[in-house]
């Protein structure tokens, strides 16, 4: 029984790197659906196109998924999806599934979870700065009389619901303070990272980053800022910038592939169990 923890996929299911890697991953490690969970951080591309392409490679892997959304995915609307609230001694949290893909859990736009005894809190999304490549190919799709999206208006959490995750966050902050949670080391895990961690190394070249839109790094830098004030120790998990490297309490994953170890004293409770509902 195990959490792993992966970056981004990106609907690759040929490259070694990519889900093929995962595929092996889980044969080397004989892992199962029903006891073993593997995180993807966002622009997983399952979603991508919107049809069950991709979902009908994921239903065969011996693992069952919890799919970060990230700028490349669309939001896990639709699709006969139910909100389901998932509790076992691996992970809990409120999530969407379908029935047909059993193995494939979405977590909602923000929130709390317990993943291997760890507090969570999940925040999707990112800005794409290839967004004006990808209008201009959905024009063309369009003009050949395909409706296909590229690029999706929610990609980034809104003002609300930034604003309603800040004042989440600032509830578990203080109820640690007050000795109402354990002062738990807190996982965050996102798509993109806080602005203070920017891998300038991995700007894409050709790039106006005048013209990028920073608010969700931003936003972040602000939650990293609250428990750093409130001296709650955490451990930041994030993807988007296809690197495998670390800075400070920040990693970056891309095609590495981690285990979450085991919290002591499991369970833990966190504020807000249930997560957030909005997506």
């Amino acid at each position: 029984m195990a959490v792993y923890i992966t970056g981004d996929k990106h609907g690759d299911f040929v490259s070694a790197d990519d889900y093929q890697k995962v595929r092996k991953f889980c044969a080397d490690n004989k892992t199962t659906p029903e006891k073993d969970y593997m995180i993807v951080l966002g622009d997983h591309g399952v979603t991508f196109y919107g049809n069950d392409k991709y979902k009908k490679h994921l239903v065969k892997y011996a693992v069952t998924f919890i799919l970060i959304h990230g700028n490349h995915d669309r939001r896990p609307k639709g699709y006969n999806l139910k909100r389901v609230y998932v509790s076992n001694n691996q992970i809990a949290g409120m999530f969407y599934r379908e029935d047909r893909f059993p193995n494939i859990l979405y977590p909602m736009e923000y929130g709390s979870y317990i993943f291997a005894g760890h507090p969570v809190y999940i925040m999707g999304g990112a800005y794409s700065v290839d967004k004006e490549w990808r209008k201009e190919q959905e024009a063309i799709e369009e003009m050949r009389g395909n409706n296909v999206r590229y690029w999706f208006a929610d990609e980034q959490m809104s003002d609300d619901e930034r604003d309603d995750a800040w004042g989440e966050l600032q509830k578990i902050a203080d109820y640690m303070d007050r000795g109402l949670l354990r002062k738990e080391p807190i996982l965050f895990m996102t798509h993109t990272c806080p602005m203070g961690h920017v891998p300038f190394s991995a700007f894409l070249s050709g790039v106006d980053q005048s013209q990028v839109d920073r608010r969700t790094e931003n936003f972040f830098d602000q939650v990293e800022t609250l428990f750093v004030d409130h001296e709650i120790p955490y451990k930041w998990y994030c993807g988007h910038w296809h690197t495998d490297t670390v800075d400070g309490d920040v990693r970056f994953m891309y095609h590495d592939i981690l285990e979450i170890p085991e919290a002591d004293g499991w369970p833990v409770t966190i504020a807000n169990q249930t997560a957030n509902t909005s997506s």
